[in-house]
């Protein structure tokens, strides 16, 4: 038998696998980076989307006794009770804060309190680097994302 016979791993086996591991991993991270990005402006498009229907359905039923609306700021977007966002009740405020990747354009929208339409028609745009989502409001109240 012999006895110097070892087993395991080398240092410079080891170290191969140690770089070809670095190597994925460094080929993998804007793939995962660009999808993130992505995947973040879809799901905060659709935030502001729910925070419209729910201004719009707000506004119809008369809840809190008044019309409702939506304003979207570069890194942020607020539902709010009130004809006007500088004329609004405070008191019912939800806000969605965007991350530092994703910005909106600065707009506002408020629902009449019978038919639900807005005053007029309204484009918002949610974007990154890598990705921009449009959402429009018509003056019919149709709220479509592009």
């Amino acid at each position: 038998m012999n006895k110097n016979k070892r087993s395991g791993l080398s240092l410079i086996e080891l170290l191969l696998v140690i770089a070809i591991v670095a190597i994925l991993g460094a080929i993998t991270i804007p793939f995962t980076s660009s999808w993130i990005s992505k995947s973040a402006v879809a799901d905060k498009t659709n935030e502001v989307v729910s925070f419209l229907r729910s201004a719009q359905s707000g506004s119809i039923s008369g809840k809190a006794g008044g019309p409702w609306g939506v304003k979207t700021e570069a890194t942020k977007a607020i539902l709010f009770q009130g004809s006007t966002y500088a004329g609004r009740n405070t008191t019912y405020d939800q806000v969605i804060t965007f991350p530092s990747v994703i910005t909106a354009t600065n707009a506002e929208v408020v629902f009449d309190t019978l038919s639900g339409n807005p005053a007029n028609a309204v484009t918002i745009t949610v974007s990154s680097t890598r990705k921009t989502k449009t959402i429009s409001v018509s003056a019919t109240g149709t709220i479509n994302v592009n």
